[in-house]
């Protein structure tokens, strides 16, 4: 339900995406280029949104911390790329912050710091990930990022839900109360259940991993289908294009017009 939001959030969700891999690529086999290319897709992904950098900027201090380098050079390395990486974000966002109204417009009703110790904050923040993740595999993934083999992989999900943490006390309100600000954790609550399931089936012969994998995917399926399908259907859709039909009308069909 929460990617019909017409917000930039689903674009913002893959270009993180494509950034991870990218810094992931930078980690393995450090090379200009590849340095370059992380920088921009960080970027990218911050222009389209600056909440990108929750998601981001943790993985790109994780890799940092964690590469084979004396202290020193790792901050000194970590801080580079950083800088790369933010230049076109704040650029752009920093003219509008400086020049206009757009900090101050688009911190009112987010940050607010007095509703974590409230009943409000925290039911809204567990009927959010019922609702985007699920509690379940929210938990699955948080024990991906306790028990996974891979050294790397432990750290980048660390990373990740410590972005995740960042981003739920920066917005306070929004975070408990819009689902869409939760699509970009379906991905990483995904590769957190990927880690756990690749730690099982380490002890499951071959047939047992392709059966189980057969009968998972077939669950998730039809458990899916069940609760989505209800919700895509609205009983009075009738009535509400007829409401559109009227608010056209009396605005005489203004293209200036939206109507939300």
């Amino acid at each position: 339900i929460a990617s019909r939001n017409f917000q930039p959030d689903p674009l913002m969700t893959v270009a993180s995406l494509w950034a991870i891999y990218a810094l992931l690529r930078h980690h393995d086999e450090p090379t200009r280029l590849r340095f370059a290319v992380a920088g921009l897709a960080v970027g990218a992904a911050g222009l389209i949104k600056p909440m990108s950098v929750f998601i981001t900027v943790p993985v790109l201090g994780m890799l940092a911390l964690i590469e084979p380098l004396p202290w020193k050079q790792r901050i000194q390395a970590g801080a580079e790329l950083l800088l790369v990486s933010m230049l076109a974000p704040l650029l752009f966002y920093g003219y509008s912050a400086t020049m206009g109204s757009l900090v101050q417009d688009q911190m009112k009703m987010r940050f607010e710091p007095q509703l974590i110790s409230t009943p409000f904050f925290w039911n809204g923040l567990g009927r959010m990930i019922s609702r985007a993740e699920t509690v379940p595999l929210f938990l699955v993934a948080l024990l991906g990022a306790a028990i996974a083999r891979d050294r790397v992989a432990r750290w980048v999900l660390a990373g990740l839900f410590v972005g995740w943490a960042m981003f739920a006390v920066a917005f306070t309100y929004h975070f408990p109360t819009h689902d869409y600000y939760h699509l970009p954790y379906l991905p990483v609550v995904a590769v957190g259940a990927a880690l756990v399931l690749a730690r099982v089936e380490s002890f499951l012969p071959s047939a047992a991993r392709v059966g189980g994998a057969t009968v998972l995917c077939l669950a998730t399926i039809g458990v899916g289908t069940l609760q989505a399908w209800p919700r895509l259907h609205e009983d009075n859709a009738d009535r509400f294009a007829q409401v559109y039909k009227d608010v056209g009308e009396l605005a005489e069909h203004e293209t200036r017009v939206l109507f939300l």
